[in-house]
């Protein structure tokens, strides 16, 4: 592997100088380190020619343009040093270097913590060493760090990051990679491992995600409009369901209620059955709420602040940031699961994505990555970028438009990130159903307001608790729903389902009415009906599983009907 050339304070490599005060070597520069560069030793005092030990000099006078000076007789060496030096970097210009490594403390190459001296001999302010001073002037994209604080891990990692980084683009400096959008990437580096002590935008993630966005961007209805009704809408229909899912529910609920005026007109029970099917109903229950909300509160028109909106039933902050950036223009970020597995390997986070301290470390990326002018466009890029590309597993890293940016594919780590805590076993509940024949028709209940499935009906019956048997769960439960007694005949079909949190096994029994009327004694209501009527009724997933099962030609319960 060819090495990459790194400079150095010839005393940290332990190397014979010709002043007193020998140096004890680092052994993570030369035994860890070295193995990958090739040093390229310098050091001023030496081949300055001063003659005099290191240690009898020091920086004095003004920390902006300190000047060299001998301990003991004060005689200045400024102007021989800053010639020497300007001659040096131009000799260096030939090695290519990748980067280098300052004396913490030296009063020549010292890179930023160099005790400057007042007066009165008293060390006053920090500074810069004469030659780093120079140096770093005549490149000033070259990665620099001193030796002392490279015993932080984290510093340690960044700069060598920055060094390889350069070597990359040094090597495909004829892809067009500009001197400008480099020192952009040193400055990601930076906020990589510094986030909290750094405010740097990094511009060249936007401009290409931006870029590639304009051409490449998912053709969706939601993203035809500015009106914050319609996006809010999308919004709350795309969490935990996927685009092509989502698309014609979308159609069909703007058709059913265009404004949220409409929405907020009318019944419960009618949004409930426009969104059937899709799934956690919740949302559409507090679709429904906070529309009236905005009617009562707002007089109909969509907040505008992240604090009212905020307020509404059902949303959070990524929601609010999705509508106050893609509806208004405001530079507010919006972060969901897509955005979090991007920013987790551009940034290479190994910490689980699911710790409350990672999040917000990526909501803190996501801010400081944000274009004010586009944020809108620039946050749909990164959930485009996570749907398309960056994907959960294989992600699809030959056409990521920030590939050479990103820090996980520079270490390999695309495929394991983002990380996640070990994940408890799913629970499996197991559920009873009660189809209750009366003639043609048969029973079903509608499920309390609030709760999980609030407001949608079902045949009456309910969770088996510890100890219970099926048929008993199912006596007490359609007791508990409906206030009648049963008996039960035989068993019909399981019907099983996965939530995002637990797993069920819908068991259904035909079962026969033996005391008791119906009544809505922990149910909200209850109906006989046909077949005929069952597509005015709102039921889950799981329900209408069981529904088609129950009522096949060849089931029981349907020779019954």
């Amino acid at each position: 592997m060819e090495k990459i050339k790194l400079g150095i304070s010839t005393c940290l490599l332990g190397e014979n100088v010709r002043y007193d005060g020998g140096h004890k070597h680092d052994r993570f520069l030369t035994d860890t380190l070295g193995k990958y560069v090739q040093y390229v030793p310098v050091c001023p005092e030496v081949e300055c020619g001063l003659g005099v030990p290191r240690e009898s000099m020091r920086l004095e006078g003004d920390p902006a343009s300190p000047r060299l000076v001998t301990n003991k007789t004060g005689r200045d060496f400024t102007e021989q040093m800053i010639r020497w030096a300007r001659k040096r970097v131009r000799e260096l210009e030939k090695e290519n270097l990748c980067g280098f490594i300052f004396k913490s403390d030296s009063p020549s190459s010292g890179m930023e913590c160099v005790k400057v001296y007042g007066e009165k001999g008293m060390a006053e302010k920090k500074g810069v060493g004469i030659f780093a001073r120079v140096f770093m002037e005549h490149f000033p994209l070259l990665p620099v760090e001193e030796e002392g604080r490279l015993h932080d891990p984290l510093l340690r990692e960044n700069f060598i990051e920055r060094i390889f980084a350069l070597q990359r683009w040094q090597k495909n400096r004829k892809s067009g990679e500009s001197r400008r959008e480099l020192v952009e990437y040193h400055k990601l580096l930076l906020l990589a491992h510094s986030g909290k002590h750094a405010r740097v935008k990094g511009k060249i993630i936007a401009r290409r995600l931006l870029k590639w966005y304009d051409s490449e961007k998912r053709n969706l209805p939601w993203r035809k409009t500015r009106n914050p009704y319609r996006i809010w809408v999308s919004e709350i229909m795309l969490q935990q369901t996927q685009v092509d899912t989502v698309i014609p529910y979308y159609r069909r609920f703007l058709q059913a209620f265009p404004t949220v005026k409409a929405l907020s007109a009318a019944p419960l029970d009618e949004v409930l059955k426009t969104w059937e099917n899709l799934g956690y109903y919740s949302r559409a229950r507090h679709l429904h709420a906070a529309a009236r909300v905005i009617v009562e509160r707002f007089n109909g028109k969509f907040p505008r602040t992240r604090e009212e909106i905020l307020s509404l039933p059902g949303i959070g902050p990524y929601t609010a940031g999705a509508i106050l950036s893609i509806a208004f223009g405001s530079p507010v970020a919006a972060v969901d699961g897509n955005v979090r597995r991007v920013l987790s390997r551009i940034f290479a986070l190994k910490e689980p994505l699911d710790r409350p301290g990672t999040q917000k470390k990526i909501e803190t990326f996501a801010e400081d990555l944000l274009p004010p002018n586009r944020a809108g466009d620039f946050n749909q890029a990164l959930m485009d970028l996570g749907a398309m590309i960056c994907v959960p597993k294989g992600p699809r890293c030959n056409r990521c438009p920030v590939r050479d940016l990103c820090l996980a594919k520079a270490k390999d780590l695309q495929d394991s990130l983002p990380r996640r805590s070990a994940r408890k076993p799913v629970p499996l509940k197991d559920m009873t159903a009660a189809v209750i024949m009366k003639g043609k028709r048969f029973l079903i209940v509608q499920r309390p307001r609030k709760g999980l499935l609030g407001g949608l009906w079902k045949f009456p019956g309910g969770l088996r608790e510890k100890g219970e048997t099926l048929e008993s769960s199912l006596i007490r439960n359609v007791r508990d729903d409906a206030g009648i007694d049963i008996g039960i005949d035989e068993k019909l079909a399981v019907v099983n389902h996965a939530y995002s949190h637990f797993r069920v096994a819908l068991h259904a029994f035909r079962c026969r009415l033996s005391g008791g009327r119906p009544r809505a004694a922990g149910c909200a209501d209850w109906r006989w009906i046909g077949v005929s009527e069952l597509p005015g009724f709102a039921f889950s997933k799981a329900d209408r599983k069981l529904i088609h099962l129950v009522l096949a030609d060849d089931s029981p319960a349907k020779k019954m009907v």
